[in-house]
């Protein structure tokens, strides 16, 4: 392990993308939010369509006559729309703070593992730059000396070229299996990928299209009632 670092060679070996859970971006905040929408969207569409009256509300009772349908409609308009601006804020503001931090980690030894063989790329350019510029100046002289001298850079340079090889070797030694348990992983990915769309469908679907469209169908049908509600309010 002398180039690959052992917890990015133990995470890579270890690791399991079909153990791969994607977080729920919304707090229980967030869904106790949705759930008072959903039912207050209900209830509101039943008192409109229905033509439902209230005569009493959380314990209290109406002494002489009914709330009526209009004035009904007006309150489950104000308590409707009181969810869902509360909804609409708690989940922005979980989505926004989605990170995928367990995929994240999944995924990290990977980009180690690119980072590591980027540098010694770059690493190595710069080494064989290094050990044939003297090879580039060479001239031949006649002479016992500057042959010599020639020899000794050659001689000098292929040790250089030596030690290069010796650690792309080394590191082509490490990689290799990682980079087969890599290509194990890619071939999972497929799987994954169709999960995470998954995911997404039930996110967008089940918990942001369908609670707004309820809510927008339910404030439509109760609107009416809202100018009812402000007059017997001013009055």
């Amino acid at each position: 392990m002398a180039k690959v670092r052992l917890e990015t060679y133990k995470a890579i070996n270890e690791n399991d993308m079909d153990q791969v859970l994607f977080t729920d971006p919304f707090s229980d905040v967030a869904r106790k939010a949705k759930r008072n929408l959903l039912a207050a969207g209900f209830i509101s569409l039943l008192i409109s369509v229905l033509n439902l009256e209230i005569s009493g509300f959380l314990g209290l009772k109406a002494t002489n006559m009914n709330l009526g349908n209009d004035l009904a409609q007006g309150l489950a308009f104000i308590i409707t729309l009181y969810f869902f601006l509360s909804f609409v804020f708690h989940a922005y503001i979980d989505y926004s703070a989605w990170n995928f931090s367990r995929e994240k980690q999944q995924t990290k030894p990977y980009f180690d593992l690119v980072y590591l063989i980027e540098n010694q790329v770059s690493v190595t350019g710069e080494q064989i730059k290094n050990a044939t510029d003297k090879l580039d100046a060479l001239w031949l002289e006649e002479g016992m000396q500057a042959q010599i001298e020639v020899a000794k850079d050659v001689r000098s340079s292929q040790q250089k070229l030596d030690s290069i090889n010796a650690s792309l070797s080394s590191l082509i030694e490490e990689v290799t299996p990682l980079i087969l348990n890599w290509r194990t992983t890619i071939g999972k990915m497929d799987n994954l990928s169709h999960r995470l769309k998954a995911r997404f469908l039930s996110l967008w679907v089940l918990d942001i299209v369908f609670p707004v469209i309820l809510t927008l169908m339910a404030m439509y049908k109760t609107y009416p009632g809202v100018s009812v509600l402000a007059c017997k309010v001013m009055n």
